[in-house]
């Protein structure tokens, strides 16, 4: 029998004896430490489940927090990228120019040498 079942049958008029109505309030009374003890458990779980509540909203505010910095991190990211590659260009740039004015002044010695070959030829025939 479950206790609830036999409350009942304990507590039916036609099943009470002389000594019966002293056990009946013994079972009542333990029925209500039962129901005490069961409540104090009920409201135990409760608190249990609202800290874990608390706990888990906490756990995904940080979870929030770490995913906007890895967006801020990734933005960051792909500007320093952007502006290594404009560097890179403007290394490009410069070794370009740099090896245009390498030809320019071979060019400039060359034609210096021609013109001494000049001079040169000028002043035998003076």
């Amino acid at each position: 029998l479950t206790p609830l079942e036999e409350a009942k049958m304990l507590l039916n008029p036609s099943r009470r004896g002389s000594g019966q109505a002293m056990q009946i309030r013994m079972e009542v009374l333990t029925l209500r430490e039962t129901i005490n003890e069961l409540e104090k458990r009920l409201s135990e779980t409760v608190d249990k489940v609202a800290n874990q509540h608390s706990e888990l909203e906490g756990m995904r505010e940080l979870e929030n927090k770490v995913a906007m910095r890895e967006l801020i991190l990734a933005k960051k990211d792909t500007d320093i990228r952007r502006r290594d590659d404009r560097i890179a260009k403007f290394e490009e740039e410069i070794r370009r120019r740099d090896a245009e004015i390498q030809r320019m002044g071979t060019e400039i010695a060359r034609m210096d040498q021609e013109m001494a070959g000049v001079d040169d030829e000028l002043g035998k025939k003076v």
